[in-house]
Protein backbone atom coordinates (compact mmCIF):
# COMPACT_ATOMS: atom_id res chain seq x y z
CA UNK A 1 0.00 0.00 0.00
CA UNK A 2 2.83 2.41 0.72
CA UNK A 3 4.51 1.94 -2.66
CA UNK A 4 7.89 3.44 -3.46
CA UNK A 5 9.08 7.05 -3.55
CA UNK A 6 9.87 6.75 -7.28
CA UNK A 7 6.29 6.38 -8.54
CA UNK A 8 4.96 9.91 -8.29
CA UNK A 9 7.80 11.87 -9.97
CA UNK A 10 7.83 9.43 -12.89
CA UNK A 11 4.11 10.00 -13.33
CA UNK A 12 4.68 13.74 -13.30
CA UNK A 13 7.39 13.48 -15.97
CA UNK A 14 5.09 11.26 -18.04
CA UNK A 15 2.38 13.91 -17.75
CA UNK A 16 4.80 16.56 -19.06
CA UNK A 17 5.64 14.47 -22.12
CA UNK A 18 2.01 13.55 -22.77
CA UNK A 19 0.78 17.14 -22.49
CA UNK A 20 3.60 18.46 -24.66
CA UNK A 21 2.74 16.00 -27.41
CA UNK A 22 -0.97 16.77 -27.14
CA UNK A 23 -0.38 20.50 -27.41
CA UNK A 24 1.69 20.09 -30.56
CA UNK A 25 -1.46 18.79 -32.21
CA UNK A 26 -3.87 21.12 -30.42
CA UNK A 27 -2.06 24.39 -29.62
CA UNK A 28 -5.38 26.19 -28.92
CA UNK A 29 -6.07 24.11 -25.80
CA UNK A 30 -5.87 26.74 -23.04
CA UNK A 31 -6.58 24.20 -20.31
CA UNK A 32 -3.80 21.96 -21.57
CA UNK A 33 -1.30 24.82 -21.51
CA UNK A 34 -2.37 25.73 -17.97
CA UNK A 35 -1.95 22.14 -16.77
CA UNK A 36 1.46 21.90 -18.45
CA UNK A 37 2.48 25.16 -16.78
CA UNK A 38 1.44 23.88 -13.33
CA UNK A 39 3.38 20.69 -13.91
CA UNK A 40 6.52 22.58 -14.97
CA UNK A 41 6.21 24.72 -11.83
CA UNK A 42 6.15 21.68 -9.57
CA UNK A 43 9.25 20.12 -11.11
CA UNK A 44 11.15 23.41 -10.87
CA UNK A 45 11.27 24.33 -14.57
CA UNK A 46 10.35 27.97 -13.96
CA UNK A 47 11.17 29.36 -17.40
CA UNK A 48 9.14 26.68 -19.18
CA UNK A 49 6.28 27.17 -16.72
CA UNK A 50 6.16 30.89 -17.49
CA UNK A 51 6.20 30.20 -21.25
CA UNK A 52 3.34 27.71 -20.92
CA UNK A 53 1.30 30.16 -18.84
CA UNK A 54 1.91 32.84 -21.49
CA UNK A 55 0.29 30.55 -24.07
CA UNK A 56 -2.63 29.82 -21.75
CA UNK A 57 -3.22 33.50 -20.95
CA UNK A 58 -3.10 34.45 -24.62
CA UNK A 59 -5.91 31.96 -25.27
CA UNK A 60 -7.90 32.82 -22.15
CA UNK A 61 -7.08 36.42 -21.21
CA UNK A 62 -10.24 36.87 -19.14
CA UNK A 63 -9.38 34.13 -16.65
CA UNK A 64 -8.37 35.89 -13.41
CA UNK A 65 -7.07 32.75 -11.72
CA UNK A 66 -4.88 31.98 -14.73
CA UNK A 67 -3.44 35.50 -14.71
CA UNK A 68 -2.50 35.16 -11.04
CA UNK A 69 -0.84 31.78 -11.61
CA UNK A 70 1.10 33.30 -14.52
CA UNK A 71 2.21 36.15 -12.28
CA UNK A 72 3.36 33.68 -9.64
CA UNK A 73 5.36 31.71 -12.24
CA UNK A 74 7.02 34.86 -13.59
CA UNK A 75 7.97 35.88 -10.06
CA UNK A 76 9.65 32.52 -9.45
CA UNK A 77 11.50 32.90 -12.74
CA UNK A 78 12.61 36.39 -11.67
CA UNK A 79 14.13 35.33 -8.34
CA UNK A 80 10.73 35.53 -6.61
CA UNK A 81 10.30 39.22 -7.38
CA UNK A 82 6.79 40.56 -8.02
CA UNK A 83 8.10 43.84 -9.44
CA UNK A 84 6.98 44.84 -12.92
CA UNK A 85 4.95 42.44 -15.04
CA UNK A 86 4.07 39.93 -12.28
CA UNK A 87 2.34 42.57 -10.18
CA UNK A 88 0.70 44.09 -13.25
CA UNK A 89 -0.82 40.69 -14.01
CA UNK A 90 -2.14 40.43 -10.44
CA UNK A 91 -3.72 43.86 -10.75
CA UNK A 92 -5.37 42.83 -14.03
CA UNK A 93 -6.69 39.71 -12.37
CA UNK A 94 -8.18 41.63 -9.43
CA UNK A 95 -9.98 43.97 -11.83
CA UNK A 96 -11.57 40.91 -13.42
CA UNK A 97 -12.27 39.21 -10.08
CA UNK A 98 -11.86 41.46 -7.00
CA UNK A 99 -12.33 38.45 -4.72
CA UNK A 100 -9.67 36.17 -6.22
CA UNK A 101 -8.09 34.78 -3.07
CA UNK A 102 -4.62 34.03 -4.38
CA UNK A 103 -4.42 37.41 -6.12
CA UNK A 104 -5.47 39.19 -2.93
CA UNK A 105 -2.91 37.22 -0.91
CA UNK A 106 -0.11 38.19 -3.31
CA UNK A 107 -1.23 41.83 -3.51
CA UNK A 108 -1.30 41.99 0.27
CA UNK A 109 2.20 40.56 0.53
CA UNK A 110 3.45 43.05 -2.07
CA UNK A 111 1.94 45.95 -0.10
CA UNK A 112 3.32 44.58 3.18
CA UNK A 113 6.84 44.30 1.73
CA UNK A 114 6.55 47.94 0.60
CA UNK A 115 5.45 48.95 4.12
CA UNK A 116 1.96 49.90 2.93
CA UNK A 117 0.34 48.11 5.86
CA UNK A 118 -3.11 49.66 5.45
CA UNK A 119 -3.43 48.32 1.89
CA UNK A 120 -2.03 44.96 2.97
CA UNK A 121 -4.72 44.70 5.66
CA UNK A 122 -7.40 45.63 3.11
CA UNK A 123 -6.32 42.83 0.76
CA UNK A 124 -5.78 40.23 3.47
CA UNK A 125 -9.10 40.94 5.18
CA UNK A 126 -10.74 40.08 1.86
CA UNK A 127 -8.69 36.87 1.70
CA UNK A 128 -10.15 35.83 5.06
CA UNK A 129 -13.68 36.87 4.06
CA UNK A 130 -13.60 35.10 0.68
CA UNK A 131 -11.29 32.15 1.38
CA UNK A 132 -13.90 29.41 1.41
CA UNK A 133 -12.42 26.14 0.20
CA UNK A 134 -9.17 27.98 -0.65
CA UNK A 135 -8.55 28.81 2.98
CA UNK A 136 -4.92 27.65 2.56
CA UNK A 137 -4.08 31.26 1.70
CA UNK A 138 -5.99 32.68 4.65
CA UNK A 139 -4.14 30.43 7.06
CA UNK A 140 -0.77 31.22 5.50
CA UNK A 141 -1.16 35.00 5.83
CA UNK A 142 -2.73 35.05 9.30
CA UNK A 143 0.51 35.85 11.15
CA UNK A 144 1.43 38.56 8.62
CA UNK A 145 -2.07 40.05 8.91
CA UNK A 146 -1.68 40.31 12.66
CA UNK A 147 1.74 41.92 12.19
CA UNK A 148 0.36 44.41 9.63
CA UNK A 149 -2.30 45.45 12.14
CA UNK A 150 0.35 45.93 14.79
CA UNK A 151 2.60 47.95 12.47
CA UNK A 152 -0.25 50.16 11.25
CA UNK A 153 -1.89 50.63 14.64
CA UNK A 154 -5.22 49.41 13.24
CA UNK A 155 -6.94 47.22 15.85
CA UNK A 156 -8.48 43.90 15.02
CA UNK A 157 -12.13 43.95 14.02
CA UNK A 158 -12.77 41.38 16.72
CA UNK A 159 -13.87 38.82 14.14
CA UNK A 160 -12.25 35.43 13.98
CA UNK A 161 -9.65 35.73 11.22
CA UNK A 162 -8.93 32.05 10.70
CA UNK A 163 -10.82 30.56 7.78
CA UNK A 164 -13.30 27.80 8.46
CA UNK A 165 -11.64 24.46 8.25
CA UNK A 166 -12.58 22.37 5.24
CA UNK A 167 -13.04 18.63 5.55
CA UNK A 168 -11.29 18.19 2.18
CA UNK A 169 -7.84 19.12 3.48
CA UNK A 170 -5.02 17.81 5.64
CA UNK A 171 -2.94 19.79 8.11
CA UNK A 172 0.62 18.50 8.27
CA UNK A 173 4.06 19.41 9.59
CA UNK A 174 7.12 18.30 7.63
CA UNK A 175 10.52 18.10 9.34
CA UNK A 176 14.00 16.64 8.89
CA UNK A 177 15.65 14.48 11.52
CA UNK A 178 18.65 16.43 12.93
CA UNK A 179 21.10 13.62 12.16
CA UNK A 180 20.63 14.15 8.40
CA UNK A 181 20.83 17.95 8.38
CA UNK A 182 24.55 17.86 7.56
CA UNK A 183 23.76 16.07 4.29
CA UNK A 184 21.74 19.02 2.98
CA UNK A 185 22.14 22.65 1.99
CA UNK A 186 19.51 25.36 2.60
CA UNK A 187 18.71 25.54 -1.13
CA UNK A 188 18.01 21.82 -1.62
CA UNK A 189 14.50 21.16 -2.93
CA UNK A 190 11.87 19.53 -0.74
CA UNK A 191 9.08 17.74 -2.60
CA UNK A 192 5.93 16.78 -0.69
CA UNK A 193 3.51 14.52 -2.56
CA UNK A 194 0.12 13.16 -1.57
CA UNK A 195 -1.42 10.17 -3.29
CA UNK A 196 -4.55 8.12 -2.81
CA UNK A 197 -4.35 4.60 -1.41
CA UNK A 198 -6.65 3.37 -4.17
CA UNK A 199 -7.08 4.04 -7.86
CA UNK A 200 -4.71 6.18 -9.91
CA UNK A 201 -1.11 6.63 -8.80
CA UNK A 202 -1.18 10.24 -9.99
CA UNK A 203 -0.59 12.55 -7.00
CA UNK A 204 -3.66 14.32 -5.66
CA UNK A 205 -1.42 17.14 -4.39
CA UNK A 206 2.19 18.26 -4.74
CA UNK A 207 4.12 20.95 -2.90
CA UNK A 208 7.70 22.15 -3.43
CA UNK A 209 9.78 24.05 -0.87
CA UNK A 210 13.42 24.21 0.24
CA UNK A 211 15.41 22.79 3.13
CA UNK A 212 15.73 26.30 4.59
CA UNK A 213 11.93 26.24 5.10
CA UNK A 214 12.08 23.12 7.31
CA UNK A 215 10.32 22.47 9.54
CA UNK A 216 7.15 23.89 8.01
CA UNK A 217 3.43 23.41 8.42
CA UNK A 218 1.07 23.23 5.49
CA UNK A 219 -2.63 22.84 4.78
CA UNK A 220 -2.94 20.47 1.83
CA UNK A 221 -6.07 20.94 -0.28
CA UNK A 222 -7.41 21.04 -3.84
CA UNK A 223 -5.45 24.19 -4.70
CA UNK A 224 -2.35 21.94 -4.92
CA UNK A 225 -3.92 19.44 -7.33
CA UNK A 226 -2.01 18.55 -10.50
CA UNK A 227 -5.18 17.71 -12.41
CA UNK A 228 -8.87 18.68 -12.07
CA UNK A 229 -9.65 14.96 -12.26
CA UNK A 230 -7.37 14.04 -9.36
CA UNK A 231 -8.02 16.07 -6.22
CA UNK A 232 -7.75 15.41 -2.50
CA UNK A 233 -11.48 16.13 -2.14
CA UNK A 234 -12.17 13.06 -4.28
CA UNK A 235 -10.46 10.50 -2.02
CA UNK A 236 -10.80 9.27 1.56
CA UNK A 237 -7.34 8.08 2.56
CA UNK A 238 -3.90 9.16 1.37
CA UNK A 239 -0.21 8.70 2.02
CA UNK A 240 2.11 11.69 2.35
CA UNK A 241 5.73 11.40 1.28
CA UNK A 242 8.58 13.91 1.27
CA UNK A 243 11.92 13.90 -0.52
CA UNK A 244 14.94 16.20 -0.42
CA UNK A 245 16.73 16.56 -3.76
CA UNK A 246 20.02 18.39 -4.25
CA UNK A 247 19.51 18.92 -7.99
CA UNK A 248 15.77 19.62 -7.88
CA UNK A 249 14.97 16.60 -10.04
CA UNK A 250 11.41 15.25 -9.96
CA UNK A 251 12.89 11.76 -10.32
CA UNK A 252 14.42 10.26 -7.15
CA UNK A 253 18.20 9.89 -7.15
CA UNK A 254 20.38 7.70 -4.98
CA UNK A 255 21.24 9.65 -1.85
CA UNK A 256 18.04 11.68 -1.73
CA UNK A 257 16.53 11.93 1.73
CA UNK A 258 12.99 10.61 2.08
CA UNK A 259 10.17 10.08 4.53
CA UNK A 260 6.60 8.81 4.39
CA UNK A 261 3.50 8.54 6.55
CA UNK A 262 1.16 5.65 6.93
CA UNK A 263 -2.46 5.94 5.72
CA UNK A 264 -4.00 9.32 6.61
CA UNK A 265 -7.69 10.25 6.57
CA UNK A 266 -8.58 13.27 4.45
CA UNK A 267 -9.74 15.88 6.94
CA UNK A 268 -7.03 15.02 9.47
CA UNK A 269 -4.95 17.70 11.17
CA UNK A 270 -1.75 17.49 13.18
CA UNK A 271 -0.16 14.97 10.78
CA UNK A 272 3.62 14.73 11.19
CA UNK A 273 5.96 13.66 8.42
CA UNK A 274 9.66 13.23 9.22
CA UNK A 275 12.33 12.92 6.54
CA UNK A 276 14.68 10.39 8.06
CA UNK A 277 15.96 7.88 5.48
CA UNK A 278 18.40 7.85 2.58
CA UNK A 279 16.89 6.73 -0.70
CA UNK A 280 18.56 3.75 -2.33
CA UNK A 281 17.04 2.59 -5.67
Amino acid sequence: MTGTPSVDPEKVEAMVKSLSERLKNNPADAGGWAMLARTYSVVGRASEAADAYAHAVQLSAGDAALLVDYADALAVKNNRSMEGEPMQLVQRALKLDPNNVKGLAIAGKYSFDHKDYVTAIKHWDKVVANGGTENFFAKQIQADLDMARAMSGIPSSGKVSAAVKSSAEIGATISLVPALLGQTTPQDSVFVTVRSLVGTRLPVAILRKQVKDLPFSVVINDSMAMSPDSKISGVEKVVLSARISKNGSATPQSGDLVGQTGPVDVGASGVTLKIGEVYRP
